[in-house]
This record gives structure tokens, sequence and C-alpha cells, in this order.
């Protein structure tokens, strides 16, 4: 399925932002833009629907509430796992698959960055034991994400450019 087809299926779309979480229990097409960022797209084989985040930091340290949103990774992840689980999904039906984590060239500090991203990323559905079946992360060229709920299906975009920012 190409991009075209797969927007024009008529199925509502949300972008989402950096630090975002969206679950949609209706088929829905979500869609976001990542450099350095990753997005987890979360779903359920049994319910058959998914959600997906969009964060920026790899961690907080939860006591520090006032700062604990989903622009760290394991806040999202938290949230959308537990957001399925409000929802009557169970662990052994979710799977995972994690996009993003893009080394930005003129930053010294991207690659750290992206590197802990993918790695908080990988340690927090480890935590909550959900699978992950598919990875396109790292590189140095950002991505368009489209991530089809309710069947499971991604298509990634590289953005033909490196990121220089």
């Amino acid at each position: 399925m190409n991009l075209e087809s797969f927007k024009n299926t008529g199925k509502p779309q949300h972008f989402l932002k950096a630090g975002a979480v969206f679950v949609a229990l209706n088929p829905t097409i979500i869609s976001t833009i990542l450099g350095s960022c990753i997005s987890v797209c979360l779903f359920d084989k049994k319910l058959h629907y998914g959600g997906m985040n969009h964060f920026i930091f790899p961690s907080i340290d939860k006591k520090n509430k006032a700062l604990a949103t989903a622009k760290y990774g394991n806040i999202a992840i938290e949230i959308l796992i537990q957001t399925f689980y409000h929802h009557g999904s169970k662990k052994e039906n979710l799977v995972a698959s994690i996009v993003g984590g893009a080394f930005i060239k003129s930053s010294d500090l991207s690659l750290g960055a992206s590197k802990k991203n993918i790695i908080s990323a990988k340690k927090e559905l480890q935590k909550f034991e959900v699978k992950i079946i598919s990875e396109d992360t790292g590189g140095n060229k950002g991505r368009r994400l489209f991530f089809l709920s309710n069947e499971n299906k991604l298509i990634i975009q590289e953005v033909n450019k490196d990121l220089h920012f």
C-alpha cells in the first residue's frame, strides 16, 4: 500500500505533536514527523486498535511531577500502555513498533540524545513486557510516520535531506 492509497482510505486522520499521546479506538491514521524524537506505535492484536506517542527526551524522575509529562519516554510509554489497559487490553496482546531517533548533524548532543531515546523506548517496553515487532531508528534523516491504528500498518518516509538545525 502506497502513501496516497493509505491516506485515501476515508479514515479520520490525527497529527500527533511532540510530547503527546493518542489512542484511537476507531480506525484512524495517526501521523507525526520525527527527528531525534521517538514514536512508539502500540497495537492490541485481539481488540484491533492502536495508539502512538511522540517523545522528545529519554526519561525523567517521576517524583518531579511538575515536569513529568509525555515529553519524556518513560512517561509517554507508561501513559500509552496504561491507556490501553484502561480500555481492556492485556499485555500479552500488545505489540510495539519503534520509529525515530535520527542524529542531527549540527548538534554534538544529538547523537547521545538519539541513542538515549532509542534505549529508553526499548527499556520501557521491556519493563512492561511488550514485544517489539519492528524498529526503524537511527540514521541522519528525519521521518514522516503514518500509522493505521486498526491494522497495525505503518508507512515511514525519510525526509529527503540530512537534518541540520
